[in-house]
């Protein structure tokens, strides 16, 4: 049983009637309190049981790296958050500031003293 990112990837590799190869796979984890399981086979039927056993163990590394977190950055880094939403935050700014100033290029010059409350 080959292991991956701490688990253990069973493969059991078996012969169709029509001579072509299936590879059904299980992922056992290692949990405090149980241990889970998932089972799979990939699509398909191969010639060799070698090709079959490849197909199942490269789809379980897929689905044993999708159900790892995605890496966290630490916060007290400097520039973690600018780093991290600093695209939008300035896409945001960007859109206030043009729609600020495309209000003040349509408003009539008349109007702004009744804005400000002047009479």
């Amino acid at each position: 049983m080959p292991d991956y990112k701490t688990r253990k990837i069973k493969l059991a590799p078996e012969r169709r009637a029509n001579g072509l190869w299936q590879c059904p796979y299980m992922i056992i984890e290692f949990r405090p309190t149980c241990w889970a399981y998932r089972k799979g086979c990939p699509e398909g039927s191969f010639a060799s049981r070698q090709e079959a056993a490849t197909a199942a163990l490269e789809e379980a590394k897929r689905l044993v790296d999708s159900l790892e977190p995605p890496p966290r950055v630490p916060l007290a880094s400097p520039g973690a958050g600018l780093a991290t939403y600093g695209n939008r935050m300035r896409s945001l700014i960007f859109g206030f500031v043009r729609g600020l100033l495309c209000f003040w290029k349509t408003v009539p010059r008349r109007v702004l003293p009744l804005l400000n409350g002047a009479e």
